[in-house]
């Protein structure tokens, strides 16, 4: 037998798995930045109104907001690059199990044919 001195394993249910666990994952962060972010609002509107602590408690609830978005913006790019992945490993794949349709043992010697 060949020894290509590696052996890469894939394991296509395990990438899928991997990747519902991550969207599950940015789920749970996107609600917890909506439950800080009304936090905050509820902090700057009843407790502290004016001054330098207000300005920064709308400027922080402000970057709360902003992130809110970028977790769908991820969950989308996290699906994208796990199918062009899985996608490209099976194209190796095929184009691994092609090759050893050409491949020969002659006297311990590998050889390539056709």
């Amino acid at each position: 037998m060949y020894d290509m001195g590696y052996d890469l394993i894939v394991n296509d249910e395990e990438v899928a798995e991997m990747s519902v666990l991550m969207q599950k994952k940015l789920e749970l962060y996107n609600s917890k930045l909506k439950e800080m972010a009304g936090i905050m609002e509820q902090i700057s509107v009843d407790a502290v109104i004016k001054g330098n602590i207000a300005d920064n408690l709308r400027l922080l609830n402000s970057e709360l907001s902003s992130l809110i978005g970028e977790t769908d913006y991820l969950k989308e790019r996290i699906k994208e690059e796990l199918s062009e992945y899985l996608t490209e490993i099976e194209a190796a794949d095929g184009r691994l199990y092609q090759d050893m349709g050409n491949i020969e043992m002659y006297g311990g010697e590998i050889l390539f044919v056709g």
